[in-house]
């Protein structure tokens, strides 16, 4: 117990600092959560935007597939342009329910035991065919070309 003017005072000051203390440690809190808070719906808001073009890019298909790999290009990915008509903000706006898949069709050649070239399209059957000049056609198939077509689900 203060018995003198100068002890209440001290102790005043003592609580004073520990007020101020207590409220910048709380200021800095909530500035850290805010500024976590904004990086993680603006991280959120990039993953749901930005996916689909970077997810079904020729790249990679080029890699998934192993397109040709005597060839270091991928002129031979196509992947076609994913429509836009079942998005929540298409005319007219609102749910569509609705959404598009990819349907991936491959094109692969082989050689088969009796020497003859073969190709299967989209994993079909294979069929004999003839190559065009200079073409390698190994004896194990090998993917040759990948094109990426968007079929339409739902209503």
């Amino acid at each position: 117990m203060p018995t003198n003017l100068y002890d209440i005072e001290q102790a005043v000051s003592r609580v004073e600092d520990a007020v101020e203390r207590s409220s910048t440690t709380s200021l800095a809190f909530w500035t850290y959560a805010g500024y976590m808070l904004f990086s993680l719906l603006v991280t959120l808001s990039l993953i749901h935007l930005i996916p689909g073009d970077l997810w079904h890019s020729r790249l990679r298909y080029f890699i998934q597939y192993n397109v040709n790999p005597n060839r270091v290009r991928y002129d031979n990915v196509f992947v076609g342009k994913q429509p836009h008509d079942c998005d929540f903000l298409a005319a007219p706006i609102g749910e569509k329910y609705c959404e598009y898949k990819p349907v991936v069709a491959t094109t692969r050649w082989a050689t088969s035991t009796t020497g003859v070239p073969i190709v299967s399209y989209a994993g079909g059957p294979w069929n004999q065919f003839t190559p065009y000049t200079g073409a390698f056609v190994p004896l194990q198939p090998m993917v040759v070309a990948v094109v990426v077509s968007w079929q339409k689900e739902g209503v």
